[in-house]
Order: structure tokens, then C-alpha cells, then sequence
């Protein structure tokens, strides 16, 4: 679903100060980032204040937050449900979260939490407690349970907190530490991703890319990961999103010049629909090639071809 965060920030350098709507790609957000003077990979900015009415994000009004952080949260916030993003907000409110970390991990721990904002309908009520803690909810459920009973039963047992969004079931929230302040957790937030990878330091930190990508993540992962250089990195696993079976299987990266190449053959082909990746798959065994350079002007010229 669509969703947009508001917030005004100001460089803790320049004093300079811009509105940012997140969330935004790593390329938008460094352009952003440099309007204000701003030029680290990783920026630190003064989040001055928050233009969404009753934001989680009022506490932090005046501090320095890391802006990355912040449109993380954006971009896990987008995928949510109306209903979750108010979850969301009312285990903010109840757990005091005056922290992006926090904030973050809390995205990750809504299952088996309800949020009733309207007892009108005891029964749909029960119904969504029961999808809360169950994650699903079968034919013979729906026709066997008194949903209004099992409502007024768990309101009952559960201790709640009402929060200016409605009241909060339970109130004792676990916060499953899946962000640890450093590294995101791997997260597939672009429809048009070809091929993920998990990349590691020599350290042991690991990190992720999402092909395509631009230079702009890349040098984030770099900083997160604490290297200068990919070819200090080796990468772990790759993940298939895309390209026919055929393909992947022959994909290899063993240096940074093959890393590069192939990136730009998935920028070619990352908006391609199903016709036009099996019109590909079939130029490919055609032209019986693996090169990435080769495969990226095959991609190009996809329309003179005719199969």
C-alpha cells in the first residue's frame, strides 16, 4: 500500500534544513542529503519535527537520528496493512519507544497483538483477535466458533492499554530483535529485484544487495560492513527473484568486474514481464552465451529478434 512519513530534518553542520517525504531509494535520499550540505555515506541529521499527526516519531523531535534508519522504517511501514500501522503506533505508544532501533524491531513483532478501536461488532472483533494469534483462520473455524464469546473471554483474561489508537491486547509486547543498530535485515522491499545476495566481511558481518542496484547502496554497504573495497568481501548466497531457472544457473560472480557487469545486465531486464524473460531466456540459448556484457545488449535489443 501506499504510505508516506513526513518529517523536516536540518544538517547538525550546516544548519541547513529540508523536507523529506520517505520513503525514498538510497540514490533519492542522497541527493536529498546533499541539498543540505550533507555529504557521508551514512548521514546523521537533526530530525527538527515530524508533520504526520500523532507519528510514533514525536519523541525523537530535536535529536540526531540516522536518516537510513529512518526510511527503513518508511519502507516497512509501506508494506503494512492500515490496521498494522496502527498496531504499529499503539506499541509505540505503550512500550515508549523513543528509538529507531526499537521502532524498527517492533515492525517484526505485531503477531499476536490486537488493537480493537471500535466495539460495535463483538464478533468481528473475535474474529480479529483470533487472526492475530493465529495468522489465519480456516472454513470450519468460521462456522464452528462463537467469535463473540471468545471476544469477550480474551478481553476478559488479557490485560489491554488503551492508546489514542484504541486499546492494545496484550500490553506486555516481546520486541523480537531483528534489527541490531548495524545491518538491516535482509528485506525485499523492490518488486523489480532480480537477484539478492548475502555479502561478508572478512569479520564475519554480513550484509545484503538487491541487483540492480546503483553506487550509491553499494557504498552504504560498504560502510556497514566496515570495508573499502568489495574484493575484501566474499558473498555467501544468492537468491533467485526473476529469471528463469535456466539462466540463474549459470550466473558466477568471482570479482568485482563480474559483480558490476552483471548488475547492469539486471537493470536491463528487471521491468521485463513473464513474455518478454522468456522471449530472453530463448535469445540466450540462441546465442549460447554467459558473457553479462553480452547478455546485457542481448537484453537491449530484445525487440529485433523475432521467436
Amino acid at each position: 500500500m501506499l504510505y508516506s512519513m513526513r518529517v523536516n530534518v536540518t544538517s547538525p553542520e550546516s544548519g541547513r534544513r529540508s523536507e523529506v517525504e520517505l520513503p525514498l531509494s538510497d540514490r533519492e535520499l542522497t541527493k536529498y542529503m546533499w541539498s543540505i550540505g550533507i555529504k557521508e555515506t551514512i548521514p546523521t541529521v537533526i530530525l527538527t519535527n515530524v508533520l504526520d499527526k500523532n507519528s510514533p516519531l514525536k519523541p525523537l523531535e530535536g535529536k540526531r537520528i540516522k536518516i537510513d534508519e529512518l526510511n527503513f522504517l518508511a519502507k516497512r511501514m509501506e508494506i503494512l496493512t492500515d490496521y498494522e500501522q496502527k498496531k504499529l503506533m499503539a506499541c509505540c505508544e505503550v512500550m515508549q519507544a523513543d528509538n529507531l532501533k526499537d521502532m524498527i524491531n517492533l515492525t517484526y513483532s505485531l503477531d499476536g497483538v490486537s488493537l480493537i478501536d471500535d466495539y460495535k461488532d463483538i464478533v468481528a472483533i473475535g474474529r480479529r483477535i483470533y487472526l492475530d494469534i493465529n495468522s489465519g483462520i480456516t472454513e470450519s473455524e468460521i462456522s464452528g466458533m462463537d467469535f463473540g464469546k471468545y471476544a469477550r473471554d480474551y478481553m476478559n483474561q488479557v490485560p489491554g492499554r488503551q492508546t489514542i489508537y484504541g486499546k492494545l491486547l496484550p500490553c506486555d509486547i516481546s520486541i523480537r530483535q531483528v534489527y541490531d543498530g548495524q545491518i538491516y535485515p535482509r528485506f525485499f522491499y523492490d518488486m523489480n529485484i532480480v537477484i539478492s545476495m548475502t555479502v561478508q566481511s572478512a569479520d564475519g558481518l554480513e550484509d545484503y544487495l538487491y541487483l540492480p542496484t546503483d553506487i550509491c547502496s553499494l557504498n552504504k554497504v560498504k560502510e556497514r560492513l566496515g570495508v573499502n573495497y568489495f574484493a575484501e568481501c566474499t558473498i555467501s548466497e544468492m537468491q533467485n527473484h526473476k529469471l528463469p531457472d535456466e539462466i540463474y544457473q549459470t550466473i558466477k560472480v568471482d570479482s568485482i568486474q563480474e559483480l558490476t557487469l552483471l548488475n547492469e545486465m539486471c537493470s536491463t531486464i528487471s521491468k521485463f514481464n513473464e513474455s518478454q524473460m522468456i522471449q530472453f531466456q530463448m535469445v540466450l540459448e540462441y546465442a549460447n552465451t554467459t558473457d553479462y556484457a553480452a547478455m546485457t545488449s542481448l537484453a537491449k535489443n530484445l525487440k529485433t529478434f523475432e521467436i
